[in-house]
């Protein structure tokens, strides 16, 4: 049980989100962005719980998608192309392995913004989603 497999569920999903592709996806928040859209994701938090025999990880992710900011009205719609894809990606076929899976049950989240990596502005969007993992205990 470890974030590593999250890391590696994740790595071999997102390439498959229509617009990203394997070379532009970091497990790191990168410090310079090369192609756009460029698609990262980071560890925000983790709980963990036993109920019986059974041990719970939860994991919480931010998946975040960069595009080009230029052109306000172009970014935005470009932006709204990504903001069902990711959980798109996701859902479908939610389990990474037979004890770790998306848990759409603990729902999802989005936000919007604006960040800067090495000077270039870059027009950006959040998905926070929530991995499980179960397994037997002790």
């Amino acid at each position: 049980m470890s974030y590593e497999e999250v890391v590696k569920g994740l790595s071999t999903r997102l390439p498959n989100v229509s617009g990203l592709n394997a070379g532009n996806l970091f497990a790191y928040e990168p410090q310079t962005l090369q192609d756009l859209p460029s698609c990262y994701f980071v560890l925000d938090r983790s709980e963990g719980s036993i109920a019986g025999q059974v041990r719970i990880e939860h994991y919480r992710v931010r998946i975040t998608v960069c595009i080009r900011w230029q052109d306000n009205e172009a970014a935005e719609v470009e932006l709204a192309n990504f903001v069902d894809k990711i959980m798109g990606g996701l859902l479908p076929s939610p389990f990474f392995s037979a004890t770790l899976f998306v848990n759409a049950q603990r729902g999802w989240e989005r936000d919007a913004y604006y960040i800067t990596i090495a000077g270039a502005k870059y027009r950006a969007l959040d998905t926070y989603v929530w991995v499980t993992e179960r397994v037997a205990y002790p």
